[in-house]
């Protein structure tokens, strides 16, 4: 199948600041409406502050040193 002369790249940096940035509005917006939503909330981005971390430690780097290879 042809992709039509489509072409696939990345969002320029700028425009995924500006998304991250709403998305978290958004999000926090939600979080602040209902007490459930504000617990999963809570919970996701303890948990995303945690793999971060780890992410950081081993994934980033097997990653780089795969790709190098």
């Amino acid at each position: 199948m042809k992709n039509q002369g489509v072409k696939a790249q990345p969002f320029p940096a700028d425009v995924l600041k500006v998304m991250h940035g709403k998305a978290k509005e958004f999000l926090a917006a939600e979080a602040a409406k209902d007490p459930l939503t504000k617990k999963v909330y809570d919970s996701y981005f303890a948990f995303k502050t945690k793999h971060d971390a780890w992410n950081d430690l081993s994934e980033v780097p097997f990653n780089g040193q795969i790709r190098k290879a």
